[in-house]
């Protein structure tokens, strides 16, 4: 290497070093200027950064963080001085002039900002993307007039509107403009039919405003009468839809499927919401439909029983205040089964037509549970419980079924035949934790009736492994009993037998004995809970007026504790389902909200509350 080139590379070195040191120099600079910003020494920042910016006017990241730093102390003019000195650098930077505007806008000096803005228009007049940057910047400083105008030119102008409509009916939405934004909606789904679900999803943000749907469906009402489109069809059926219409809704899905020449699957989506949102009436049509006019031959069984379950659920709906499920034990009348006779022909139709379906289990089941519940047919029901435990033995239905031959067995005072069948459940291997918990609970209730009180602790445990199961509470308190009463061993027996004769229906029997163990002069765990099953007992045989005396007397008296919450809600839930008085049933549980906050049925009452005060205004 000859002695120039060594020569040229030192100076290199030195020179790359030189620029190194230079640039960490700076980078200091800016750090501490920026320490100093985070400290809120704002001044002190300003100046380190005004001698960057001035010392190197080309370098963005100076320009930018010295620009911030005027903003923050509300040097508006030195701003945009700074700004206009940056655009006359790169006057084809478009982002200078939305930042120069928005400069301008937080000083109250609107037509200059407005004026900025254009000037960024005009910078490139058919640049698409200037408009919405420049709309941008009016939407971050909330000129939103602004915005939508220069939108609303950008969109004439370009080849893709949709891109604008959209930033168009957010905006609009924003700002409450919901005629203007359902103007907008219209035309961007004639335009883009698929934009559809996007739109569903964002208008779903508003289901609970109904002045904004109300002005929705004007707007595409009005648009249907010019441009009869499919997709304003579908549109207007969702809207309905939010708003409960369900009938108008289904009326225009079907002008769509018509217009469109559809094979069906917006009814059955439709179908499919009005029955889970319990809209059991129209849901009845919408699957009546399917059935009459969809050539989908293969889900045809499941339309049919779906269409059949909401014949039962409207039924229920109807009978619904007859039932009281308010009360811990019904003793409502059995329906006749005539009056039940078009459910039923309708489930049985299915299996008639196809026997191999997979819907079979599910259908048998519901028919048991007609029989079961509704008709009291007990009979009946096992028959249609034992065709599911042998045509479907390995399916989940089988499980429900012999969880249900044991309650029935119970009714006919057959423990030892319920008892082998919860054990069958237990050994299922398509019994989940739910059924399994069931199945403890009602063993460990069916030893206790018998006087196995070890055998029922053992049962009861197991059911308590989960606290989030239907049936853990009640376990507890049952092991509660039988472990602090064993010395009262008789008591506790005759206690057994008056709970059983209570799940047998057998009221005025139940009551007799209740109501002798509650009247036990000196004090026992059995006669508070003895007290309360007598409440729930006259609550059953509706004779709610001494309900009440036992229930406010033990919420008062409870030596425990145990009963004061529960017998306030129980109290709270005759005058609110049973007497029908609001004012006396708002005042017990807000009552029970006061003194026990921690309690079990906190959040039921709250809603209690919600529904009651929402109700009255």
């Amino acid at each position: 290497m000859t002695k120039n080139k060594i020569f040229i590379l030192t100076l290199l070195f030195l020179l790359a070093s030189t620029i190194t040191a230079q640039n960490n120099l700076l980078d200091n600079r800016l750090r501490l200027a920026q320490s100093y910003e985070e400290a809120g020494q704002l001044d002190k920042a300003e100046a380190i950064l005004r001698e960057l910016q001035n010392s190197y006017p080309e370098n963005y990241t100076y320009f930018d963080a010295y620009t911030k730093i005027l903003i923050k102390q509300k040097k508006y003019t030195e701003a945009t001085q700074l700004i206009e000195k940056r655009i006359s650098l790169t006057p084809q930077d478009i982002n200078l002039f939305g930042l120069l505007g928005s400069v301008y806008f937080m000083a109250d000096n609107v037509s200059k900002a407005y004026d900025a803005w254009e000037r960024g228009l005009r910078v490139s007049p058919n640049l698409i993307i200037a408009y919405r940057v420049m709309a941008n910047y009016a939407i971050e400083s909330r000129a939103f007039e602004k915005a939508i105008d220069i939108l609303q030119r950008g969109k004439k102008i370009s080849n893709d509107q949709e891109l604008f409509s959209i930033d168009l009916i957010n905006i609009y939405l924003a700002n409450m403009r919901y005629k203007d934004a359902g103007n907008e909606i219209c035309d961007l789904i004639i335009k883009n039919p698929e934009q559809i679900s996007n739109i569903k999803a964002r208008i779903n943000f508003y289901s609970d405003n109904k002045d904004a749907i109300n002005q929705f469906i004007t707007s595409i009402e009005n648009k249907i009468k010019d441009n009869p489109k499919p997709a304003l069809y579908d549109m207007l059926a969702y809207y309905y839809s939010l708003i409960g219409k369900y009938d108008y809704a289904f009326q225009r899905l079907i002008e769509y499927e018509n217009k469109i020449n559809g094979n069906g699957n917006t009814i059955i989506s439709f179908a499919n919401n009005a029955y889970q949102n319990k809209v059991y009436d129209v849901a009845l049509k919408a699957y009546d439909y399917l059935i009459k006019n969809s050539n989908n031959k293969q889900l045809l069984p499941l339309w049919r029983f779906y269409y059949a379950s909401s014949l039962e659920m409207l039924f229920e709906s109807t009978i619904k205040s007859e039932n009281e499920l308010w009360k811990p034990y019904n003793n409502f009348n059995l329906i006749k089964e005539e009056k039940l006779r078009d459910v039923i022909n309708s489930y049985e139709s299915i299996i008639k037509d196809y026997p191999e379906n997979s819907l079979t289990p599910q259908i048998l089941f519901r028919m048991a549970e007609i029989y079961f519940n509704r008709v009291g047919n007990y009979q009946k029901a096992e028959s249609l419980y034992t065709l599911i435990n042998l045509r479907a033995s390995n399916t989940e239905f089988s499980v429900l079924a012999f969880l249900q031959k044991g309650k029935i067995s119970i009714l006919n005072n057959q423990l030892e035949d319920a008892k082998s069948y919860y054990e069958k459940v237990l050994i299922n291997n398509r019994s989940n934790l739910n059924h399994q918990s069931e199945a403890n609970y009602y063993l460990g209730k069916i030893n206790f009736w018998s006087g196995n009180f070890t055998d029922a602790i053992k049962y009861l445990s197991e059911t308590t492994k989960i606290l989030s199961n239907d049936f853990a509470n009640d376990a507890l308190e049952l092991i509660s009993l039988i472990n602090f009463s064993k010395s009262d061993s008789l008591n506790l027996i005759k206690y057994a037998a008056a709970d059983l004769m209570l799940y047998q229906k057998k009221f005025r029997e139940a009551a007799r004995e209740f109501k002798d163990l509650s009247n036990t002069q000196t004090f026992s765990l059995i006669s508070e809970y003895a007290k309360y099953k007598l409440a729930e007992t006259l609550i059953a045989m509706n004779d709610l007026p001494t309900s009440i005396e036992v229930l406010e007397e033990l919420a008062e008296s409870s030596k425990t504790g145990i009963f004061s919450d529960k017998s306030l809600f129980l109290l709270g839930k005759i005058y609110h389902f049973g007497i029908k008085d609001k004012t006396k049933a708002v005042s017990i549980y807000q009552k029970l909200l006061e003194k026990f906050p921690n309690s079990l049925y906190f959040e039921q009452v709250r809603e209690y509350l919600n529904e009651l005060q929402t109700n009255n205004g």
